[in-house]
C-alpha cells in the first residue's frame, strides 16, 4: 500500500493513520458502483502495508497495544501466527481496525446488500458516520507567519503546520500586532489586525474554517496554548511529559510520574523543522509508552514549576494542596485559612495572568474588603 513509513505517519496516532487510509480509499472509489458489503474488502485490498519489512516492523513497535489486540484476536480463534512476521502482523492490525470501523457506519448497515454509486454525498455521509472529517484543511503543508511591529516591520517568519487551529493560535498569541501568513511559495493565505481579528483571507472556505477555531479563543471559551511551543509540559493521566525542541530540530521529551521522578523519555523526529507542536505528538507519546488518561497541556516552565513547589513547602501549605498542584489543580484560600476549589472564571483568569506575565500561579488568596465609601471589593492575590 505504502512505499515507506514516513515521519509524518509516525507522528499520527493509530486512529488517525486508519482514518487517513479509509478517507483516501473512499476518495479513490468516488464514482464507482459497488455492493456496500464489499466496501471493506475494497478498502483492505492490499498484500502488505509497507514495501519495506523494516518499516512494517517499526509500525508494529510504534503501536504495541493494537498489535496485541490483533494477536489476542487470533488466539481467540485458535490461530497460531508467527510473531516475527511483522509484515503480516502490521497488515492484520490495519485490516482488523478497518473492518471494525466500516461496520459501524449506519449508512452502510442500512444499505448493506445494495449496489450503491459512491457519489461525493454518499462518501461524505459514510465519513460522517465514521467520525472522519471530510472538510479538508488547506492543501499546503507548512505556513509562514510574520508579526509586524509598530513601524510596520517584521522579523523572521515563524513556521508552523498548515491547520486552521494553528492559524488561530498564531493570530491570538500575536493579537497585539498585525500579522500576515503565507504558504511556502510566498502566496498570501491570511492577515489579521491588532486585537486578534481577521483582516483578509485568501478564500471564503478557509475563512470559515479559521473563524470556527478563532472565535472560541476570542470569546474565552477555549484555553489558549502558547504558540509557538518551544518548551511545554503535557499531562497524560498521572504522568507529566516535558517536551522541548532540541538543536537538531527534534521533539525531545521526558516522562515523569506523579512525584516528578523521571521514568522514561525519547526523541521524535521533526523533519519539517516546525516551530509548533502538532497535537499528534501527544497521541504518539501516549501510544508508544502505554500511558493511560486524558491529555492536557500546561505551559509552566520547569524552573517556575520547581520554584512554585519550593515556595509552597516554605509556606508550609498543606501536603494535599501541594500534591494537587503537582497534578495540575490550584486551590484558593481566604485570610482565615479556609480552602476552596477555583471557579471556571478563576481558572481562566489564571491562564490569562500566566500568559501575560510568563509565570506560574500556585495558589490564590481570595478576600472581600469594604471600602471607605461602603462599597465592597473582591481581591485575589
Amino acid at each position: 500500500m505504502f512505499e515507506q513509513y514516513t515521519e509524518e505517519m509516525r507522528m499520527m496516532s493509530f486512529s488517525e493513520f486508519i482514518n487517513d487510509i479509509i478517507e483516501q480509499k473512499l476518495n479513490d472509489l468516488e464514482g464507482s458502483t459497488i455492493r456496500l458489503s464489499d466496501l471493506e474488502n475494497k478498502i483492505n485490498d492490499q498484500e502488505r502495508l509497507f514495501r519495506n519489512s523494516d518499516d512494517n516492523r517499526s509500525f508494529v513497535e510504534d503501536h504495541p497495544l493494537q498489535a496485541q489486540e490483533v494477536i489476542d484476536q487470533f488466539n481467540d480463534q485458535n490461530i497460531t501466527i508467527d510473531l516475527n512476521n511483522t509484515d503480516f502482523l502490521a497488515l492484520s492490525m490495519v485490516r482488523y481496525r478497518i473492518e471494525n470501523i466500516i461496520s459501524s457506519s449506519e449508512y452502510i448497515q442500512q444499505h448493506w446488500n445494495e449496489e450503491i454509486t459512491l457519489t461525493k454525498d454518499v462518501i461524505d455521509q459514510i465519513k460522517e458516520d465514521l467520525g472522519i472529517e471530510h472538510n479538508q484543511t488547506p492543501e499546503i503543508e507548512t505556513l509562514y507567519g510574520y508579526v509586524y511591529d509598530d513601524n510596520s516591520m517584521h522579523g523572521d517568519p515563524i513556521l508552523f503546520e498548515a491547520d486552521p487551529e494553528n492559524i488561530s493560535l498564531f493570530i491570538i498569541n500575536n493579537q497585539d500586532h498585525q500579522t500576515i501568513i503565507t504558504d511556502s511559495m510566498d502566496s498570501f493565505v491570511v492577515s489579521s489586525l491588532s486585537g486578534g481579528f481577521l483582516d483578509q483571507v485568501s478564500d471564503m472556505e478557509t475563512r470559515e474554517k479559521i473563524l470556527e477555531d478563532l472565535l472560541p479563543y476570542q470569546q474565552y471559551e477555549k484555553v489558549m496554548v502558547k504558540f509557538p511551543i518551544e518548551e511545554s509540559y503535557i499531562s497524560i493521566g498521572d504522568n507529566t511529559v516535558h517536551i522541548q525542541f532540541n538543536s537538531d530540530h527534534d521533539f525531545d521529551y521526558t516522562i515523569y510520574d506523579r512525584n516528578m521522578s523521571e521514568i522514561d523519555g525519547g526523541i521524535i523526529d521533526n523533519t519539517k523543522h516546525l516551530d509548533s507542536l502538532p497535537s499528534s505528538v501527544f497521541e504518539t507519546i501516549k501510544d508508544m509508552h502505554h500511558l493511560e488518561g486524558e491529555i492536557s497541556i500546561s505551559d509552566i516552565h520547569s524552573l517556575e514549576y520547581e520554584e512554585a513547589l519550593n515556595r509552597m513547602e516554605t509556606l508550609r501549605l498543606k501536603e494535599d494542596v501541594i500534591d494537587d498542584f503537582r497534578n495540575g489543580e490550584i486551590w484558593q484560600s481566604t485570610s482565615g485559612g479556609e480552602l476552596y476549589h477555583l471557579s471556571e472564571e478563576q481558572d481562566l483568569k489564571i491562564l490569562q495572568f500566566e500568559e501575560k506575565y510568563d509565570c506560574a500561579v500556585y495558589h490564590v488568596i481570595h478576600d472581600e474588603y469594604t471600602m471607605t465609601d461602603g462599597t465592597r471589593m473582591e481581591m485575589e492575590n
